[in-house]
């Protein structure tokens, strides 16, 4: 697979709006959107429509509420102010009945039970991603999880040795990292790969790939794709995924994130360029949401070019703050750039590979108490997947 195809499926929140506003489950209810996302615009618009009052919109993130409360973050529609879940639903409503349309569903849940909520009879998850086709096609030859994994590994050793051929700088990271410092491979539930480089040596490393019959980098460069990072591809292989709001198909693959230089000591500068970082972020996810919906004329390239220049304009091994900024986790992403001073190898499915040193304060901010194993509810994959070998 040598490109991206992408479908969005944003179509199916204006259906499950519709269809909810019809049932009547809004009557006489106290109906809060958790979640002020870019579906959760689309939920406030639907219903403004169709003349249903939402009485409050929450949602956890403190920064997001304060941009939006200023007019530097308009996420959701002007005339409802975001508040915190436990502002509005701290004391517990019988009416109340919480629309959420988000990947952190299940969390949300757990919330709203601490607080007393029946989930199944409070909260209507207004997106769920659509199940991807089940029925398996004559004549195709399907990758399982567990071949995928080792393909994801012959990937990974791949970009280590050309990593070492060209003298750049990586990392492992993410679930990858945490799965290297706690089972010393994949987490058991977990089937990805994520890895991270400074943004001097992500740069080198698309100038100087090589590309061959097997593997490809591909990014928005060279195709199309709601990813702002780097993916290292399987050419012979299919993998079609749900990463909201799109449908997409790819190869095989691992993940390449930029570590950027962030600003620093300038208090008024922080601000400003953190405020720059999330309203990109906005403005590239409100692209990808409408995607095939609307004609964007030249917005794709637009998008592109601000995130070129958010990604580099401050030197990585200058800055005394670094991180991976074009991302929803902006503030536990970023770490004092000493981190990446020096570089350990840890095992990882019996292979070893580079790790920074300050891997413990970044997997602390990411998870906390990282070494504590999840609840057994939370252990199982969140990836929705199809994979089969290139014909």
């Amino acid at each position: 697979m040598n490109h991206v195809e992408t479908t969005s499926i944003a179509k199916y929140l204006y259906q499950n709006v519709q269809e909810l506003v019809l049932s009547g489950r809004l009557n006489n209810r106290y109906i809060v959107v958790f979640g002020a996302n870019k579906p959760a615009t689309v939920m406030l618009e639907c219903l403004d429509k169709e003349g249903v009052v939402v009485d409050a919109v929450v949602d956890n993130n403190k920064q997001k509420r304060e941009m939006i409360a200023t007019g530097k973050m308009p996420l959701v529609i002007g005339k409802y102010k975001l508040q915190s879940p436990q502002e509005v639903l701290g004391c517990y409503r019988e009416d109340a009945l919480i629309l959420i349309a988000s990947q952190c569903y299940h969390d949300m849940c757990s919330e709203l039970v601490a607080m007393g909520y029946d989930v199944h009879s409070q909260t209507i998850q207004l997106l769920s991603f659509p199940e991807l086709p089940k029925e398996r096609k004559q004549g195709i030859r399907y990758i399982s999880q567990e071949e995928m994994k080792g393909l994801e590994l012959q990937l990974l050793k791949y970009f280590r040795d050309t990593c070492d051929r060209l003298g750049l700088r990586y990392s492992l990271c993410g679930g990858t990292l945490l799965g290297a410092v706690r089972h010393k491979g994949y987490i058991p539930w977990d089937d990805d790969i994520d890895v991270l480089m400074p943004v001097p040596d992500y740069m080198k490393l698309l100038e100087q790939f090589e590309e061959d019959e097997t593997y490809k980098l591909l990014n928005f460069d060279n195709c199309e794709t709601s990813y702002m990072f780097t993916r290292l591809i399987d050419k012979r292989t299919v993998l079609e995924e749900i990463h909201y709001p799109l449908q997409s198909k790819t190869g095989i693959n691992i993940d390449i994130f930029p570590i950027s230089g962030f600003p620093s000591g300038n208090e008024t500068e922080v601000v400003a360029f953190t405020e720059e970082v999330l309203s990109l972020r906005n403005a590239w996810d409100d692209y990808w949401f409408s995607y095939g919906m609307k004609d964007n004329g030249d917005e794709y390239e637009r998008l592109k070019c601000r995130v070129k220049d958010v990604m580099t304009r401050y030197d990585f091994d200058n800055s005394e703050v670094v991180g991976y900024i074009v991302t929803g986790k902006l503030t536990r992403e970023l770490l004092l750039r000493d981190n990446f001073d020096e570089y350990v190898h840890m095992e990882f499915e019996g292979e070893r590979y580079k790790v920074f040193n300050g891997y413990s304060v970044y997997l602390s901010n990411m998870y906390g108490d990282y070494m504590q194993m999840p609840p057994k509810e939370q252990q199982e994959s969140h990836h929705d997947f199809n994979a089969w070998w290139e014909i």
